[in-house]
């Protein structure tokens, strides 16, 4: 009992979001100057300023943080050919906070760039380079059809809830296996089930499966999935999680899916007792509470108690099962 209130106590690093239209902010073009004028030269930049990076996700925003409020701003950027890339920036709420993307939505895939920054009287230069994610599939929608990947529960990064990232890593030990049963007008359906890794490495597919009709692909290599309900292994639990989705980026050739993100509702009521006999169905959702995140009704809710939490994580590299098919069990 000791040890698990320990690990609940030591909170994670939280990565940083890749969806900036989720925070509440004001935005500004790369032209606007508004703001304070006279400022000190105080700017820490995400990739760092000094180091840069050479493969920075393609859907990310460059981060840029002044140590004063609204100072007056004015950004460009050059590609490797010294074309110029239309950008611009949100604020954050309290405008110390500025999140840059180019004004298409995303950087380009395997490209190098530097962002000429402009703040009150100084100017700074950023120069970093993209990861091969986001590069156009160089395979037709259809190659993807009978692809399955390894979506490895146990090596995820948990940003929520908070504090529990330890605890659902040494207990999630199958794999979910996600694979393409279908293309069609710019969607995929794809199926997932959970998987077995004998001995040898080899991985079997086992029990129920969910469907995720429809997934969004028209910013493809991109995908969005949804799927109203599966159950993931927590030792000897099946954890039904509601409204489970899932995104991530194709590599050009299909064999991975890169910066996978997931998230949905888990119901936490059994975990508790499966961990100690002195813990309850609510005892999980009272040490959350306890590291500031509040659970919630399930979405099949009876009891008129709260007992799901919030899941959520990332997976920076997702391998594709060689010469392996999902078997739909339509």
């Amino acid at each position: 009992m000791l040890l698990l209130l320990s690990l609940f106590a030591c909170k994670e690093a939280i990565p940083e979001t890749k969806d900036i239209s989720a925070e509440p902010s004001t935005e500004a073009s790369s032209e606007d100057t508004g703001g304070i004028t006279e400022c000190e030269e105080s700017l820490e930049t995400t990739p760092n300023i000094n180091l840069g990076s050479s493969s920075w996700f393609y859907r990310d925003p460059i981060r840029l943080t002044f140590g004063e409020q609204n100072v007056s701003l004015n950004l460009s950027a050059t590609d490797s050919t010294g074309a110029d890339i239309p950008v611009s920036f949100e604020w954050n709420a309290s405008a110390e906070l500025a999140e840059v993307l180019p004004t298409s939505g995303t950087w380009a895939g395997d490209e190098s760039y530097t962002l000429h920054i402009e703040y009150c009287q100084h100017s700074a230069e950023l120069g970093f380079s993209t990861s091969e994610y986001g590069l156009p599939l160089d395979i037709s929608d259809e190659d993807l059809i009978g692809n399955t990947y390894n979506i490895d529960l146990a090596t995820a990064t948990y940003t929520d809830p908070p504090g529990i990232g330890t605890l659902l890593g040494q207990n999630i030990d199958q794999p979910l296996l996600f694979g393409i049963e279908s293309v069609h007008d710019s969607q995929l359906d794809f199926i997932a089930s959970l998987g077995l890794i004998d001995n040898f490495g080899e991985i079997s597919q086992e029990g129920d499966f969910w469907y995720f009709p429809n997934a969004i692909f028209a910013s493809a290599p991109y995908f969005d999935a949804y799927s109203e309900y599966l159950s993931i292994q927590y030792g000897q639990l099946s954890i039904p999680i509601h409204g489970f989705k899932i995104s991530g980026t194709f590599s050009a050739d299909g064999t991975a899916i890169g910066q996978a993100h997931f998230e949905g509702l888990g119901d936490t009521r059994e975990i508790g007792p499966a961990l100690s006999a002195q813990m309850n169905e609510y005892s999980i959702c009272l040490l959350l509470e306890a590291n500031g995140a509040d659970c919630e009704f399930c979405p099949d809710d009876t009891t008129g108690e709260k007992f799901c939490a919030f899941l959520a994580g990332d997976i920076d590299n997702v391998a594709l099962i060689p010469d392996f098919i999902l078997e739909s069990s339509k």
